[in-house]
């Protein structure tokens, strides 16, 4: 299932599984209104929560890189993280302030504990 999450928010799912969306730690995606010669990245950090702790993973919005992981007995995919930057004319630059950010990620139980 898909779930939207803010930056700095928390998603509560079944079995006591929680997924917090910590940081952007890397945005070098292409803005909208320009060319460049590869689509770039996003890398953003999760801590995830389940009853057997708490564990840190890292998803990227390029493809060829990791997008998704497993945490637990639970899987982890990042299928977008908008708003996607578009190039200021004025400054020459694509800053997306953190709190606008929103991930949306899709979790699944990946195996059932032994």
């Amino acid at each position: 299932m898909d779930y939207t999450v803010g930056f700095g928010e928390t998603v509560n799912l079944a079995e006591d599984v929680e997924v917090e969306f910590q940081a952007v730690e890397e945005d070098t995606r292409c803005p909208l209104n320009t060319q460049c010669p590869t689509q770039g990245n996003a890398r953003v950090r999760f801590k995830t929560i389940t009853h057997r702790g708490e564990f840190i993973v890292w998803l990227n919005t390029d493809p060829a890189q990791q997008t998704s992981t497993l945490f637990d007995y639970y899987g982890i995919t990042l299928r977008k993280l908008e708003p996607y930057p578009t190039l200021d004319p004025q400054t020459g630059t694509s800053t997306i302030p953190d709190h606008d950010y929103e991930a949306t990620v899709f979790v699944i139980k990946a195996a059932t504990p032994q």
